[in-house]
């Protein structure tokens, strides 16, 4: 589609241009270059890599040398939010928002799959931007706000009226979502995370907070009442909130929550009405996930009542994912990628019937440092036997990442394989009959990043490798 500057800015002169991009690696010919200041690198400096590629001009704020026309601002990324909303427009769609440190994708893909029985809903998150009318793969769980916006023009285009999005703190913090307007808004969690960046739980939570503040005085927040911080989202709010958990205070409170080896047990009690329910999803933490889609489903006017039939073939792929082969042990692939994480998962694992418990794990590079030795203990403190290997090292050394895992460790439980697939093939081929291994971190992820490199790999397809091979 081709738009012109002009038409949205009066004093901009005439530039015909397909897409908006900050990016000079993904510009295509005929794309409008806007040369914001990013959190490292000043986009002016690659004006060059953007004539190169035949863009149809730039948008810029100091004097520059380049055949490219220009149009100058005072602030290229305050242009950019504004330009956005005028070439993408997504009135039609209403927007949900999932935050937190645990169970963004799971709640996302869950009321994904759900509302797809109501009405037709896309989700834009860990796993790509996906719904029954459009697919496309994405870099960041929440993308570039260029991206993210023209992801909501498609998705409305296409025929979709509703789209979920995972509101990751990071990309809260550098603007992506600036701009848009939540109908509905959800919280599952807050624990220490991404404190590289943010340094602070406080500047943590102010982070996450955003996605309130961005929610329309007519939506609605959906807020997990029983976590430590849920009472400070709950104030900062000015639209209506909706509470659960198993506080006598939850307005969709959970009791008599039941795991078992194959399914979970609950009652929910909402509105004067109780259900006691049963799915497939694995844990307590998805009985705290079931809790939220009801939520958002009945703040979006629908009733959730007419999911329950699906509770018991819900899919959500890479967590808790079984790998099944005829071994003669279990396999499970999770994403699980946090301390808490860790501890919530383990929580569940204590309720299957098994001889040894190995798990694979690793932290990833270049992010959350301090978080290191307590993942270490955890793993070390619950499993039988851990094999800590890599997981996405960007630019870091796996092995100071391992041993980083391993300061806290007192038990001799430990071995450090940092070849992922090496790793993965060596639990399995330790496995006896009714060992349990768990492979975390990356889910169903198809890739492993190494520096600036995404190369090819998934743990269910080396698991799968593994047992035919070994077993």
């Amino acid at each position: 589609m081709n738009r012109n500057l002009s038409d949205y800015f009066p004093d901009a002169p005439s530039i015909e241009f397909m897409d908006v991009k900050t990016s000079s690696n993904e510009i295509q010919p005929h794309d409008l270059f806007v040369c914001i200041q990013g959190v490292s690198v000043d986009r002016h400096d690659f004006l060059p890599q953007a004539a190169l590629a035949n863009a149809a001009g730039a948008i810029v704020s100091k004097d520059v040398n380049t055949p490219l026309p220009v149009y100058k601002v005072a602030n290229p990324n305050e242009t950019l939010v504004e330009l956005v909303k005028k070439a993408y427009p997504h009135d039609q769609l209403r927007l949900v928002g999932v935050t937190g440190t645990d169970g963004k994708t799971t709640i996302s893909t869950i009321l994904g799959s759900f509302l797809n029985h109501l009405t037709s809903a896309a989700v834009i998150g860990t796993n790509g931007a996906f719904s029954p009318n459009y697919a496309e793969a994405t870099k960041n769980t929440t993308p570039a706000i260029e991206h993210l916006y023209r992801l909501l023009h498609t998705f409305m285009i296409k025929g979709d009226s509703i789209a979920i999005m995972e509101a990751g703190s990071e990309g809260l913090h550098y603007g992506r979502t600036q701009g848009l307007e939540f109908d509905v808004s959800i919280f599952s969690n807050l624990t220490p995370e991404h404190l590289n960046t943010h340094k602070t739980m406080e500047n943590y939570f102010d982070a996450k907070s955003m996605l309130f503040k961005q929610t329309k005085t007519t939506g609605t927040a959906i807020i997990n009442i029983d976590d430590p911080y849920g009472q400070a989202f709950k104030d900062l709010c000015r639209c209506k909130v909706i509470t659960y958990g198993q506080s006598e205070s939850a307005d969709i409170r959970l009791s008599n929550i039941m795991v078992h080896h194959d399914h979970t047990s609950f009652t929910i009690h909402h509105l004067g009405k109780t259900k006691t329910l049963t799915t497939n999803l694995l844990g307590e933490f998805n009985a705290y996930n079931l809790a939220a889609t009801f939520g958002a489903i009945h703040a979006l006017g629908y009733s959730y009542e007419c999911v329950f039939t699906k509770l018991r073939d819900l899919n959500v792929s890479g967590r808790l994912q079984r790998v099944e082969l005829g071994q003669p042990f279990k396999v499970l692939v999770d994403y699980a990628h946090t301390p808490n994480g860790y501890l919530s998962l383990f929580k569940y694992m204590k309720a299957l019937k098994m001889n040894r418990l190995i798990v694979v794990a690793a932290s990833a590079g270049g992010r959350d440092h301090d978080k290191r030795p307590t993942m270490g203990k955890i793993l070390s403190d619950e499993a039988d036997v851990v094999v800590i290997t890599s997981e996405d090292p960007r630019f870091e050394d796996p092995m100071d990442i391992a041993t980083m895992m391993m300061r806290d460790v007192t038990q001799k439980n430990v071995q450090v394989i940092l070849d992922r697939s090496e790793a993965i093939h060596r639990a399995i081929l330790m496995a006896t009959h009714d060992d349990c291994i768990l492979i975390l971190g990356k889910g169903d992820e198809n890739y492993q990043v190494i520096k600036d490199q995404r190369i090819p790999f998934n743990d269910i397809d080396q698991a799968k490798a593994a047992i035919l091979a070994h077993h």
